[in-house]
């Protein structure tokens, strides 16, 4: 009995070998579901619910974080909007937009027709022709302060959560992501021309 208690005991320790060797190969290019992704809810100017984290799995992924009262951010528009038409429509590239404000001041901005409205002058300050980014507003309550033409995340829990998601505390804020959901590329400030972000998607997409 001891001799074969000493067996049984050698061919479970070689049949767990063997699943552990079999697991191994089967999950050789498993991830392990960790991600730098920050993991922001909201909804879309059209009202579809999303998850960025959704959104950006298995994509590279473009964050832009802005806001209306964010002079930076105004003159950063239209460059982030070139960038967002010329990848839109690429199988593995992901896009968003974080707005620092609430949905109806989002439509006051976009879709206002008081050209007197503090709204839609930033609007029109911004020189944009057409916006069709992806939006994610999300402050319920609104937040508009800005210290010498940049914007600063403070003075609202919601602000603070979005300061320590993105970990950054100034926008514009622009992250990039690859398709493993490392951060691979921040920015903070305007972005002065498309060629900086450009540059860095297409060699993350050759990759």
């Amino acid at each position: 009995m001891h001799t074969y208690g000493k067996a049984n005991k050698k061919l479970v320790a070689n049949a767990i070998a063997l699943l552990v060797a079999l697991a191994s190969i089967n999950c050789s290019g498993c991830k392990t579901g960790t991600t730098d992704v920050p993991d922001i809810k909201g909804k879309l100017l059209n009202g579809d619910s999303v998850s960025l984290r959704t959104i950006a799995k298995n994509k590279l992924t473009v964050v832009n974080v802005w806001g209306i009262f964010c002079a930076p951010c105004m003159k950063e528009l239209p460059i982030i909007q070139r960038v967002y038409e010329k990848y839109r429509n690429h199988k593995d590239f992901a896009f968003i937009t974080v707005a620092m404000d609430n949905e109806r001041e989002l439509t006051r901005f976009l879709n206002g027709s008081d050209t007197t409205d503090p709204y839609r002058k930033m609007f029109i300050y911004s020189k944009l022709v057409d916006f069709s980014l992806p939006t994610i507003s999300v402050l319920p309550h609104g937040y508009t302060n800005k210290y010498g033409g940049y914007a600063f995340f403070q003075d609202s829990t919601e602000v603070r959560i979005i300061d320590r998601m993105i970990k950054s505390n100034v926008i514009p804020t622009t992250l990039v992501y690859d398709q493993d959901g490392k951060l691979v590329f921040r920015h903070l400030g305007s972005i002065d021309n498309d060629e900086l972000l450009t540059h860095k998607i297409d060699s993350l997409l050759s990759q």
